[in-house]
């Protein structure tokens, strides 16, 4: 995140390219860690009883709205290639 922010601030031709990475690192991470809450939990993790079902479900419509690592990392590949 901090690279992403400083070729920003430097103006880096590579800015967006940065953004992407941090991206696909930021979802994983969040990705697991939801993962593992729920698991911790048990079942009632998923249920409206406990915040972590809430912030779970929150993570997977954020990914619908702002695309999942998957996509990012087909972004940067693509960007590769080119």
């Amino acid at each position: 995140m901090h690279a992403a922010l400083q070729a920003i601030d430097d103006g880096n031709p590579d800015a967006r390219r940065a953004i992407w990475r941090a991206k696909v690192k930021t979802a994983q991470c969040a990705r697991f860690v939801g993962g593992q809450a729920i698991q911790l939990h048990g079942g009632m993790g998923m249920t409206d009883e406990l915040v972590v079902g809430h912030y779970y479900k929150r993570l997977a419509m954020c990914e619908t709205l702002l695309g999942d690592a998957e996509w990012y990392l087909k972004q940067l590949a693509v960007e590769e290639t080119v």
